[in-house]
């Protein structure tokens, strides 16, 4: 995990501004400002910073309008019981097809439902509604003065995320040649293979959304397509049995592909030597018993290319 210390400063700033105003302020519903600049500040969520200051505009508000009705309905239990019903069950439904609003829909609900187990007057409840539009605001102001950095950290955090999804994959595609079982557990393999290449295309197209046509979106890009070629070794070999003949090679190259996608850097040279010296001894492997022993030895010679083909790209 990357540690934005500019975050934390923002962090802090926050935290200042929130008891700052508590302890100045005469009102006795200040403390719920503080509440909500704290619970605020933590979202993180959206895949653009405008969307994000969407975002945390509209939690807001909508703790306002939710809190006041919360509180307007206190009286009535029953009423106030079937308000919260459909508010939660509003919230599930939002969690269950936009899983990245679980903190927003969350905090509404947390907030809605201590408005109405303390319900105040009507004039407090006022305060209540001023406060948390004022926090909201104080939040988005102090997301204005940071926005640069939240965009630069953004881009690193998903860029990490994106190499770990696709030292993941690599893994999973060296599984299908270092697992014997995998000629008997075709489903299961292809299921695995396939939920990580998704997995990767989610992160890849969260960094796309941020960084199209960048560098780092372009060689990614490339990356994953020769590690798809690579893949299809697995269905271009009707004998699984002689991946057992290279499987010290296979094992080697998984190993470093893994160290290189750790350490993959897009603005400096990439050390590729290591990598080049397992595949160098796969393709004595070929030349000394694939070639012999494979009745269609050819189709380790275009998973050979495209290995070196990969060393070009990441070098």
């Amino acid at each position: 995990m990357i540690f934005n210390w500019k975050y934390f400063i923002y962090f802090i700033l926050i935290v200042t501004v929130a008891f700052c105003i508590y302890y100045f302020s005469p009102y006795a519903q200040s403390y719920w400002m503080i509440a909500i600049l704290l619970a605020l500040s933590l979202i993180k969520e959206g895949n653009t910073f405008s969307q994000r200051i969407l975002l945390i505009a509209a939690t807001g508000s909508v703790i306002a309008i939710t809190s006041l009705l919360a509180s307007l309905l206190a009286p009535s239990a029953f009423v106030l019981a079937l308000y919260l019903f459909f508010l939660i069950a509003g919230g599930t439904w939002v969690n269950q097809s936009r899983n990245r609003y679980f903190f927003p829909t969350l905090l509404i609900g947390i907030f809605t439902i201590f408005a109405a187990i303390h319900s105040v007057p009507w004039s407090q409840e006022v305060s209540r509604l001023l406060f948390t539009m004022a926090a909201t605001i104080i939040v988005l102001i102090c997301q204005l003065l940071f926005w640069r950095n939240f965009f630069q950290y953004e881009i690193n955090c998903r860029t990490q995320v994106l190499l770990r999804q696709l030292r993941f994959l690599t893994q999973e595609i060296f599984f299908c040649f270092l697992q014997p079982e995998y000629a008997t557990n075709l489903y299961l393999f292809e299921r695995r293979l396939h939920v990580k290449k998704k997995r990767f295309m989610q992160a890849f197209i969260r960094l796309r959304v941020i960084q199209a046509n960048s560098v780092i979106i372009l060689k990614l890009e490339k990356i994953y397509d020769i590690l798809l070629d690579c893949a299809q070794l697995r269905r271009r070999v009707k004998d699984y049995h002689l991946f057992s003949l290279c499987l010290t090679e296979f094992k080697a190259i998984s190993e470093e592909l893994n160290k290189l996608f750790t350490t993959l850097s897009f603005t400096s040279p990439n050390s590729t030597a290591d990598l080049e010296q397992t595949i160098y001894r796969l393709e004595e492997t070929y030349l000394h018993v694939l070639q012999v022993t494979s009745p269609d030895p050819i189709v380790f010679l275009f998973f050979l290319s495209s290995l070196k083909e990969l060393c070009k790209e990441v070098a």
